[in-house]
């Protein structure tokens, strides 16, 4: 099936995908689980497949992320049946306002319809988007690394035999079998057919699908950033026992892009990571204190 042919299959499963209930949404990931069990064997054939033709190509690293296991295998299953214990996000009351007209106007939560994930040669990510998707009421696309093809074709086999087992629509996951990069392209410029492009993986991957996509795309980032401060300590405490050195997020913040930030505090540049740093000082505040910026969370403990 061409690109094209799989993004006209996932459009039209649209509606039944939104309108699923939560009963019916967690039997499926309940039976998409068993069925990576089921199909464990054929997984891990695949996926010694795919090891092998990759050894000699990719870093140790990556084969290491590549490789599935039984164990691994269980942990997918797992995943799955705790996103299906998750509550079910879709039909969620945000916020509620009542006009002095009478008019009440309400922010729910709804699908955002077809959801295309770009991602690096990890054949768990497939199950574990596909389980995000299905939960929020969305229809899958997937686009793994050329590397986990294989692995990848075995999994979504494997949750498409769930779905069906339940009565539900395979193409509710979708795999794209094309690992060029035109296939990537396709997902990035196709507009009317993906309602939201994620990518994830490095730094490369998520500027490229940024500055390409023609389609609502997620900027995902390349680590976890925070910043830990501690109020009533002298010193910082390093996140790990190899001194001097901090492992801290590097950036400029901006008080016009940040309004709730406190008149009081300095804005400035701050470099913390491999080097060593001199500990950041501010004044007290109030513990707990968690404040939104542009690019990252703050979080102040005591």
């Amino acid at each position: 099936m061409t690109t094209a042919d799989l993004l006209c299959a996932a459009r039209a499963v649209k509606p039944a995908a939104a309108a699923l209930s939560t009963a019916e949404k967690n039997r499926l990931l309940e039976a998409m689980a068993q069925a990576l069990l089921d199909h464990a064997d054929n997984i891990l054939a695949a996926n010694a497949a795919d090891v092998e033709a990759a050894r000699g190509v990719i870093a140790p690293v990556m084969i290491d992320r590549l490789s599935l296991s039984p164990a691994r295998v269980e942990s997918m299953a797992e995943g799955m049946r705790a996103v299906a214990a998750l509550p079910d996000p879709v039909g969620e009351l945000l916020s509620e306002t009542a006009r002095s007209n009478g008019l009440v106007i309400r922010k729910v939560r709804v699908p955002m319809g077809v959801i295309a994930i770009i991602y690096e040669s990890r054949p768990n990510v497939t199950a574990d988007a596909a389980a995000l998707c299905l939960k929020s009421g969305n229809v899958c696309v997937l686009r793994g690394g050329k590397e986990a093809i294989r692995s990848n074709t075995a999994v979504v086999a494997a949750l498409r035999a769930g779905l069906e087992h339940c009565g539900a629509p395979g193409t509710l996951v979708n795999l794209v079998e094309d690992t060029s990069r035109a296939s990537a392209a396709h997902l990035m410029e196709a507009r009317g057919f993906v309602d939201l492009l994620i990518p994830r993986g490095g730094k490369g991957l998520i500027r490229a699908c940024v500055d390409s996509a023609k389609v609502p795309c997620i900027e995902t980032g390349t680590g976890i950033c925070h910043i830990y401060v501690y109020t009533t300590r002298k010193r910082a405490v390093r996140p790990c026992a190899t001194p001097p050195r901090f492992a801290w997020f590097t950036g400029t913040l901006q008080k016009r892009s940040c309004p709730r930030w406190p008149r009081v505090w300095p804005v400035n540049r701050w470099s913390f990571g491999s080097a060593p740093a001199p500990r950041p000082s501010f004044p007290a505040r109030p513990p707990g204190r968690r404040i939104s910026t542009p690019n990252f969370w703050i979080t102040f403990w005591p």
